[in-house]
């Protein structure tokens, strides 16, 4: 027998004698997370303001306290960048120490200001400096103003002055006129006989990050039932062109795609995302009855994020 055959069967004797460990699916909340950051608007043009709120859920509901803040380096980044927010321990790598970092404040929601865009993108010049042996001045501007370069906010979340978890979120800069919004506010579909309708959308629903039912019927199931979950598309309507510089060399024009994350405490998802066209879940309840939060968030995979939480009864 070869080296790598050999080497390949005592891996997976191995993994084979390894017991499953037991882990929580990566949608199941039980800790504190930061579900979903967002940015509004999610590009800003060179002095342009961005309201920042961010979706945290502590199961334990502890009062909880906020710091945000931003790197004081831009991104230069050709290509497109993802909307992804990272949450995680609070070992996770951040923008650095204290002193390149800006103070945003310590409340629930923080404005990233125009006075910060307009100097992070004036230092530019810099970056034609560096790179103007490799890259013209003049295709650096262009990539700025149609791409555009990203800032990292970061949030760190304190729970009796403890840290407990922190989270990442790109501000895109770019001084031309491409559009670039949120996803529409969420708005869900559960079960099919009957079928209730809870929406982020409508004017009594005052919450950033609660979607309530549309009708004032609250989706209730029985212990242990499967109920679909079709979170509303709007054939796209929410979706925009924006601009990457390609591995050539070229900017060009790409599409937007609609992401969603879903989010429990308790029971199982059939899937812990989907994505357009087939954006569709469902979601098995706990044997258990009580009242149980399912979260959904919309990504469109440049920046633009809406989230809500919305409440299922578990029928005795």
């Amino acid at each position: 027998m070869s080296s790598t055959k050999s080497l390949s069967a005592v891996l997976l004797c191995i993994a084979a004698c390894i017991p499953d460990p037991g882990f929580d699916e990566a949608e199941i909340v039980k800790t504190p997370r930061v579900l979903a950051i967002v940015a509004d608007p999610p590009a800003v043009r060179p002095g342009e303001d961005s309201l920042l709120r961010a979706l945290v859920v502590d199961p334990a509901d502890r009062p909880l306290t906020f710091r945000w803040s931003a790197c004081a380096q831009p991104e230069f980044l050709g290509g497109a960048f993802s909307g992804v927010q990272f949450e995680g321990a609070a070992n996770q790598p951040d923008c650095g120490d204290d002193a390149l970092r800006l103070d945003l404040g310590r409340a629930e929601t923080a404005v990233f200001p125009g006075v910060l865009s307009e100097q992070l993108f004036s230092r530019l010049d810099d970056a034609a400096a560096v790179f103007g042996d490799v890259v013209s001045p003049d295709l650096i501007r262009r990539i700025a103003d149609e791409v555009g370069v990203t800032v990292t906010v970061q949030l760190e979340v304190r729970a009796a002055g403890e840290l407990v978890v922190v989270a990442t979120k790109r501000v895109l800069i770019r001084a031309g006129d491409l559009p670039s919004t949120n996803p529409f506010p969420p708005e869900v579909t559960i079960g099919t006989d009957p079928v209730v309708v809870v929406t982020a959308r409508d004017a009594f629903a005052n919450d950033a990050f609660r979607c309530e039912p549309a009708l004032g019927v609250r989706p209730a199931v029985a212990r242990g039932a499967t109920v679909s979950l079709r979170p509303s598309f709007d054939d796209g309507a929410w979706l925009e062109s924006y601009r990457v510089l390609d591995p050539t060399g070229e900017i060009r024009d790409v599409e937007e795609r609609a992401f969603f994350s879903w989010f429990i405490t308790a029971g199982a998802l059939r899937e812990g995302g989907t994505q357009a066209p087939v954006e569709s879940n469902a979601w098995t309840a706990p044997r258990q009855p009580g009242t149980y939060p399912i979260w959904v968030v919309a990504r469109d995979g440049h920046g633009g994020t809406a989230a809500c939480q919305f409440d299922v009864e578990v029928l005795p």
